[in-house]
């Protein structure tokens, strides 16, 4: 008698089911542990030819499954398929998906270049941006078979703006300068008015998203004011940066000598 090489629930059902042996099922997907640790692109072409790619992850319950996976392990790191390789401003997924959600280490990730895996252990989950040439084990994913994609929904939210407000061209949100000269405020403080009014602080996905004052005529032109608060912040002494409206970080444009946390209070 032989052993079945399937896992099942304790109904029977199958909990891998459209997956390769030895890959583990979540959602609609499968998702494999390389066992030997590779450089990020060796990391890359080895799940390509097993017809997959290195895993993105979408929202934080993809996280946590992965965590399952890896978090007790004793390696340190995982290739995730992120990196800002090509742009240092940039993150993008190998599998070319949108990056909708990001999960940073302390101090991630800031200005560093190259190849972005989870960590394990007491940070299990979090991310870091390692050199590619690192060697790590890696994780591989692929659409498990017999299951499809959700559409993206058809209707698209109002692109109308209230007056005084300008539109995001990239994105269905508007935006407002609230000038200094006005009332100064913490970070804090910006940020609970702006949520109050029913919105957040500004968050940049894009280079043009930064050229905001570029957009249109209606921009107001903001270079005359000496700092304006944005999203961003790593006020969390366990985790990286973050956008207070809980969209990923997927880009960066840091002046020179920035992030430097001066005298251990900046992270606003």
């Amino acid at each position: 008698m032989k052993n079945s090489t399937s896992e099942s629930s304790g109904d029977g059902v199958d909990l891998n089911l459209g997956c390769k042996h030895g890959w583990k099922r979540h959602s609609s997907y499968c998702y494999y542990i390389g066992t030997e640790s590779k450089t990020y692109d060796e990391a890359k072409d080895h799940c390509k030819r097993t017809s997959s790619y290195l895993a993105d992850v979408s929202d934080r319950v993809d996280n946590a499954f992965l965590i399952s996976l890896v978090g007790l392990r004793p390696e340190k790191h995982f290739w995730l398929g992120l990196s800002n390789q090509k742009n240092q401003d940039v993150f993008e997924w190998t599998s070319t998906v949108p990056v909708r959600y990001t999960h940073w280490n302390r101090e991630m990730p800031g200005r560093n270049q190259g190849c972005v895996a989870m960590t394990t252990g007491s940070t299990a989950g979090l991310w870091d941006v390692l050199p590619c040439t690192n060697r790590e084990k890696y994780i591989c994913k692929y659409q498990a078979e017999g299951t499809a994609l959700t559409p993206a929904p058809t209707t698209a939210p109002s692109d109308l703006c209230a007056d005084g407000w300008t539109k995001i061209s990239s994105r269905y949100f508007c935006f407002k300068v609230f000038p200094g000269s006005l009332e100064t405020k913490s970070w804090f403080e910006a940020r609970d008015y702006c949520r109050a009014i029913g919105g957040d602080l500004l968050s940049f996905h894009s280079a043009a998203e930064l050229n905001l004052n570029k957009q249109s005529s209606r921009s107001p032109n903001y270079s005359r004011y000496l700092t304006l608060w944005i999203g961003l912040s790593a006020s969390d002494q366990g985790t990286g940066f973050e956008w207070s409206d809980g969209s990923p970080v997927n880009f960066q444009h840091w002046r020179d000598g920035e992030p430097n946390n001066k005298n251990n209070v900046e992270s606003c």
